[in-house]
């Protein structure tokens, strides 16, 4: 039997061989088509190993870009309305958006979201020299579902990656604290006593009941040290997917903003809104995503307690209004709001940068590097 199995690999080697040769030049041409500088591609020695640099950007200089939204967002989300309002409001950049495909010889920027990368859809034909070709995601690995992506688009396709990962050349997050400006740092306002204003003990609002991070399994069982009103379609209360669920989950002294993945860098809206809201974020975050700009003692990360020991920290914190307030001891320092759209003004002024040197990323790889599972098909 070993005999056979070794004579039938034996003879399967020369056509493989020849398949891998072909993947190989088929991987090489794409590049060296869009590429002119392909020999005087360098490989860079900071951290991100999968990204390209070129000696030669093909550079045009233009009083307004134009951004070329090629796929749709998630199926049938309209993000061009999005996008624009965007590049609006205060961008002090000035860029176009359209959905317009016969405009991408004009286009400055060719935008791709990960999951609308279906492989019956026809990628572009034409490409300019200068044209940058952006990578759009805003979901972590195990979300990432497969779309056939590989089978229309090379590795080496894309030029930039824009996403909530720190590693990306656009980094967007969903959220952003920054200082406030000086002006507002001079003037001296007391803070309000935030446990005034709450009622109630700690909101979760979770709809995916069976997910990576095992959400909905630890609070049910934190349920049982201490009260916890639970939202979604996991929980036995509703808020409506607009504004007046901010005035339902206001009341509540803590919320729980936990992810459905731990990734890198991956930390959504619930985060930020709870900041928003002005209750205390429950998080359930490892090392690698961590904001950088998360407000100091902003958040408690249910990680560094067991799980009676924090229902007691929980329970102190609401009986001391005193330290109960020193969690937005922040908010003297710094502003939080949520919302990743706005920076697509990001986007736009690496459009007009001459600086940044040309160059691609091995999107495959670089999805692929991140600390958590990977979306798979499990067959049963």
């Amino acid at each position: 039997m070993e005999s056979k199995c070794l004579k039938f690999f034996g003879q399967q080697k020369k056509p493989l061989l020849f398949v891998g040769i072909f993947v190989f030049l088929v991987n090489f041409l794409l590049l060296a088509e869009n590429y002119s500088s392909y020999s005087s591609i360098v490989l860079p020695k900071n951290s991100n190993q999968h990204v390209y640099y070129f000696g030669q950007r093909h550079f045009v200089n233009k009083s307004e870009k134009q951004i070329l939204l090629w796929t749709r967002y998630f199926y049938d989300v309209d993000w061009e309305s999005n996008v624009r309002r965007a590049l609006s409001a205060s961008c002090p950049h000035r860029c176009s958006v359209t959905t317009d495909k016969t405009a991408i010889t004009g286009a400055d920027a060719v935008l791709f979201h990960l999951l609308d990368l279906y492989f019956w859809e026809t990628p572009p034909k034409y490409r300019a020299p200068h044209q940058v070709w952006v990578l759009h995601n805003a979901e972590p690995p195990p979300h990432q579902y497969y779309t056939g992506r590989t089978l229309a688009y090379s590795p080496f396709v894309f030029n930039w990656t824009f996403s909530y990962r720190q590693d990306s050349t656009i980094v967007a997050p969903y959220g952003h604290a920054f200082r406030k400006s000086k002006k507002a740092l001079q003037q001296k306002f007391p803070l309000k006593d935030f446990a005034k204003e709450k009622s109630k003990m700690t909101y979760g609002v979770i709809s995916n009941c069976v997910d990576d991070a095992g959400r909905f399994s630890y609070v049910k069982s934190l349920r049982k040290y201490t009260p916890i009103d639970l939202y979604g379609r996991c929980g036995n209360l509703s808020c409506p997917r607009d504004g007046s669920c901010d005035a339902i989950l206001k009341p509540y002294r803590f919320g729980i903003a936990f992810e459905n993945s731990n990734c890198k860098s991956y930390t959504s809206e619930k985060f930020w809104k709870a900041l928003q809201r002005e209750s205390i974020p429950l998080v359930n975050w490892v090392p690698e995503q961590i904001p950088p700009d998360a407000p100091p003692k902003s958040y408690i990360n249910v990680r560094e307690f067991e799980m009676e020991a924090l229902a007691k920290h929980l329970k102190n914190i609401a009986e001391n209004d005193t330290e109960y307030n020193s969690y937005f001891e922040w908010k003297k320092m710094y502003d939080a709001r949520d919302g990743f759209f706005f920076d697509f003004c990001k986007l736009c002024k690496a459009l007009h940068n001459e600086s940044i040197p040309a160059q691609m990323v091995n999107f495959e790889s670089w999805l692929s590097d991140d600390v958590c599972d990977h979306w798979t098909v499990r067959i049963t």
